[in-house]
Formats: structure tokens, sequence, C-alpha cells
């Protein structure tokens, strides 16, 4: 092997390892941001949930106040 190609071969394979690594290290940042925005969905699934559940309290509230209020006819 000629050292022209020599240090050809090793500047690719420091290019390619350090790809590799920026790669790498790319999906594990990736794959930490995916994990937080599961947990804030959780939370948010959460917080809908809860509210559906106030939400559906006060219609029957609204309910039996138009029914006492609308009892008396016109």
């Amino acid at each position: 092997m000629e050292a022209g190609e020599l240090e050809l071969r090793q500047a690719f394979e420091e290019t390619a390892t350090k790809n590799i690594k920026a790669v790498v290290a790319h999906s594990n940042d990736t794959r930490t941001e995916l994990r937080l925005l599961e947990k804030k969905i959780e939370l948010q699934d959460g917080i809908i949930r809860q509210l559906n559940e106030k939400i559906e309290a006060l219609r029957v509230q609204v309910t039996s106040l138009q029914t006492k209020v609308f009892a008396g006819g016109t």
C-alpha cells in the first residue's frame, strides 16, 4: 500500500467514525426528547380527562337548573 493511499483510508475511517458517532448522539438526543414529550402528552391527557369530567358535571347542573327554571311553562 502506498503512503497516500494509507492516509486516504485513515482519513476516510476517521470521517466515517466521526459521522457514526454524530448519528448515535443525535439518535440518543432525539430519543430523550421523545420520552419527555411522551410524558407531557400523558400529563395533558390526564388534565383533559379531568376537565371533561368537570364539564360533564356542569352540564348536569345546567340541565337541573334549566328544568327548574322552565318547569312553570311559558
